[in-house]
């Protein structure tokens, strides 16, 4: 990361700039716009200075921080969501819009070199961190090799170690350490959050707290509860909302009861049956989007006997998903067909991706010396409570469609944290529920994450599956990458089939109607708080 003398020519910056639009193009063309009820009339103004409207800010968190700031070592959405408020990104989706064409942020201008591997970027001049510290080319960096690092936990994202090369203070190089290309470079790019190149030097300070160039500074994190304050000196404008309270509440009804009593400005993962109170409330508004989110059922490779294909494909065959879709969830949500969300770049029904089909499964455990189920343990499925919508209910019909084809099977609902650590231990149990929430639109966040060997949650995989994730990594045509996900990738992970996703979540918030601005991501990205605001009823 050692920086060079002398700026290189930018002469094929025009270039590089119409290949990296290429590659958004490629972007889902159905956006997920946001739908809101109870919509605010347009007549709504912006606070008045006779009647200061409130700028204060709670929102309530549907799961816990973990209480370490690294923002590369985790991949705990809680966290993440501070983050995008105390960091920037390069650039990012202007979700507003109704665009997923990326808008510059840190990053004034970026595109490939002539060798069609290296990425040139030039950086906004006059940001400075928190701390006082400038903002330059060695934060971007060597945040990217962090991020990328495959010992962080953010390392999952990447197909291989990023390496950054500050050019000059204002003009930064990321090329790959094989000197392939790598296609989802452009893609990763707009979500990491930019470090100081010295915090990331002083690991006690990089978990300790948080220090970025963001609209908002980390102050204290203390009973479950962090604490932000507006950075009145941002590059883009001190933010209108001057603090907010992000505090971790596990239980639905007591995150919407706060919401009732003004405790409360905004919360997550509403449940489907509060619906009708919220769409009944002139004080509230319920918002809705798809999400690039998908429910999966984790298969621990670790745990006798689903580290055996034929008994991961029988559990799939086994469970009905229409009717959780359609009677639990009560349509809030699509069956999954494929293991990318719909909303993702590149998303294609999977060929060979199960169905309900009872007596498919009964055959494959005939296959796999199991008849009627004779000679399996009984399984254990663990699940969280309180952070996804109804996982108890769902599960109670995935145990029992399992008892069907003859497994026997015990849920375990788990309180938050202990879930969380159950999902990351490789010997947990058989099979735990979770969702997988990337940060950006590209497909190899969920993958080269979840079905790269060994998994994230899996712990599993095969040397097939990595091959062909490696090949498609690498094809910078947005044409031909798409038609290999399609035709190659997404059915050879259909027949080893690691995992199982469900359904395809959708995103449901509720909020006070006095807060306004506020534009949710289909990836679940607060950003937009920076340029929210309240208004006086």
């Amino acid at each position: 990361m050692k920086m060079r003398k002398s700026v290189r020519f930018f002469a094929t910056l025009m270039v590089s700039i119409m290949i990296v639009s290429a590659i958004s193009a490629c972007q889902p063309s159905a956006t997920a716009t946001p739908v809101a009820s109870n919509p605010q009339s347009p007549t709504s103004e912006q606070p008045t200075a006779e009647v200061p409207a409130k700028d204060s800010l709670v929102m309530l968190s549907a799961e816990s921080f973990t209480g370490a700031w690294d923002p590369a070592g985790h991949t705990v959405l809680a966290n993440v969501h501070l983050e995008q408020l105390v960091f920037d990104h390069l650039w990012e989706v202007d979700w507003a819009s109704g665009s997923t064409e990326y808008v510059p942020r840190l990053a004034l201008s970026w595109g490939y070199l002539a060798d069609g591997v290296t990425l040139e970027i030039k950086l906004r001049p006059g940001v400075k961190f928190q701390d006082g510290s400038d903002f330059d080319a060695e934060d971007v960096a060597a945040t990217v090799e962090r991020y990328s690092d495959p010992t962080k936990p953010m390392g999952f994202f990447w197909a291989e170690q990023m390496v950054g090369t500050a050019v000059d203070p204002l003009t930064v190089q990321i090329t790959t350490t094989s000197g392939q290309p790598y296609a989802p470079l452009v893609n990763n790019l707009s979500f990491i959050s930019i470090m100081s190149s010295a915090d990331i030097l002083d690991e006690a300070k990089l978990k300790a707290g948080m220090n970025g160039t963001g609209a908002f500074k980390f102050v204290s994190y203390e009973n479950e509860q962090v604490n932000l304050v507006a950075n009145e000196d941002y590059w883009d404008g001190a933010p209108q909302i001057k603090t907010i309270t992000f505090r971790y509440v596990a239980d639905p009804a007591t995150r919407l009861a706060a919401l009732q009593s003004g405790e409360a400005d905004l919360i997550e993962r509403v449940d489907s049956e509060q619906i009708p109170t919220i769409q009944a409330d002139a004080n509230l508004e319920l918002i809705t989007l798809p999400s690039i989110e998908q429910k999966n059922l984790v298969f621990k490779w670790a745990v006798p006997p689903t580290e055996e294909a034929l008994v991961r494909k029988a559990i799939s065959y086994a469970i009905d998903r229409e009717t959780i879709v359609n009677d639990i969830m009560q349509g809030y949500a699509t069956v999954a067909d494929s293991f990318v969300s719909p909303v993702a770049w590149g998303y294609a029904p999977a060929e060979g991706f199960p169905t309900y089909d009872p007596e498919m499964a009964k055959a494959l455990l005939v296959e796999a010396g199991y008849p009627n189920g004779e000679g399996l343990p009984e399984l254990t499925y663990l699940t969280s409570v309180g952070f996804y919508p109804k996982t108890k209910e769902y599960g109670e019909v995935i145990v029992s469609n399992l008892a069907d084809v003859g497994i026997k099977c015990t849920l375990q609902p788990m309180e938050t944290a202990s879930w969380l650590n159950a999902l990351y231990t490789p010997n947990s149990g058989n099979m735990v529920d979770t969702g997988w929430m990337p940060p950006a639109l590209e497909p190899d966040m969920t993958l080269a994450a979840l079905y790269k060997n060994p998994g994230l949650t899996t712990g599993g995989g095969s040397a097939e599956i990595n091959e062909a994730l490696i090949n498609e990594s690498r094809m910078v045509d947005p044409v031909q990458r798409a038609a290999y996900l399609k035709d190659v990738v997404y059915p050879l992970i259909a027949d080893v089939m690691p995992q199982l996703p469900l359904f395809n979540s959708m995103l449901i918030y509720a909020k006070s109607t006095t807060l306004q601005g506020f534009v949710p991501a289909s990836t679940s990205d607060l950003s937009s708080i920076r340029d929210a605001y309240f208004i006086n009823k």
